[in-house]
């Protein structure tokens, strides 16, 4: 999968069983995705428990952390994207 993840559909349902590449190094210090996925979950109240992946990707020649979190359905009625955003990048930061 893009995020990094290992999978294998069985009878057309999709599981996860675990990372191409389990470290992500940002400047010289790394840092593991379940960490970064654990903080996201705890950064907002309309973030959805466990539905958020923390991966790398090359930009510029430079390893960068990107997150990709789903919010709650309920939530998405009069949902301000640039809160959840900014806790969760403040979040992410302070770990």
């Amino acid at each position: 999968m893009r995020t990094g993840d290992l999978r294998f559909l069985q009878d057309g349902e999709l599981f996860v069983t675990g990372r191409l590449k389990d470290l992500i190094i940002i400047r010289g210090r790394n840092y593991y995705p379940q960490d970064i996925e654990q903080t996201v979950k705890q950064s907002h109240p309309s973030g959805r428990p466990t539905c958020s992946a923390a991966f790398s990707v090359d930009m510029d020649s430079k390893e960068r952390v990107v997150v990709a979190a789903e919010v709650e359905r309920q939530a998405l009625k009069g949902l301000d994207v640039s809160a959840v955003v900014e806790s969760i990048r403040s979040a992410v930061w302070e770990e």
